[in-house]
């Protein structure tokens, strides 16, 4: 969608939805390969020879960003047992999104008891109450 921008045909390509396009969100793609980090690094050559800043900045913090991951990804992957720790915590990190967004398992308040649910049990049959 940033080529397609880039070259001013944006108007043109009515299938897609550009409601989710923005230079934020094109600044925070993750690049998994060296292809992606190619084709991302021959926009941005682009966008500056046509004088877009803005999709220049956006695909600039995106390799940047992924060229960073991925170093921490492969320190991490190169340990097993950093490698276990981290799947460990990011189960944890999801468990706490999920509470502070109120979807998860434990976000979920009982429901309020009746009155008649909170009185006392009734004393068993041959004991003193």
């Amino acid at each position: 969608m940033a080529t397609l921008d880039l070259l001013g045909a944006a108007e043109k390509a009515k299938t897609f939805d550009w409601s989710g396009y923005s230079m934020k969100k094109l600044g925070k793609v993750w690049l998994n390969d060296e292809m992606e980090l190619e084709v991302f690094s021959n926009v941005a050559k682009e966008a500056g020879k046509r004088g877009r800043t803005d999709i220049l900045k956006a695909a600039s913090k995106s390799i940047n960003y992924s060229r960073r991951k991925q170093k921490i990804l492969s320190l991490i992957n190169s340990n097993p047992v950093s490698r276990t720790c981290w799947q460990e915590i990011r189960k944890l990190r999801n468990l706490i999104r999920r509470l502070r967004a109120g979807t998860g398992a434990l976000a979920r308040r009982p429901k309020a008891r009746s009155a008649e649910k909170t009185q006392p049990a009734k004393a068993i049959r041959g004991t003193a109450a």
